[in-house]
């Protein structure tokens, strides 16, 4: 199992939420009758940011070994 484990838990976790915060965003895009670019970039761009550092935090406490 060792040989599996992320040797950087906080770069994965940060990546893991990169893409959990895209897929998110890509979803709700679907949805969304907003068409105004800054809306996307500011929006879209704090949340996708947000989840990133939420995933960097809880890679650096649950990806230990």
């Amino acid at each position: 199992m060792r040989r599996g484990a992320s040797t950087r838990p906080v770069l994965a976790g940060a990546v893991i939420g990169l893409a959990a915060g895209a897929g998110a965003a890509s979803g709700y895009a679907l949805s969304c009758t907003e068409d105004s670019p800054l809306f996307y970039v500011f929006w879209y761009g704090a949340a996708i940011v947000l989840a990133s550092v939420a995933g960097a935090v809880a890679g650096h406490k649950l990806l230990r070994w």
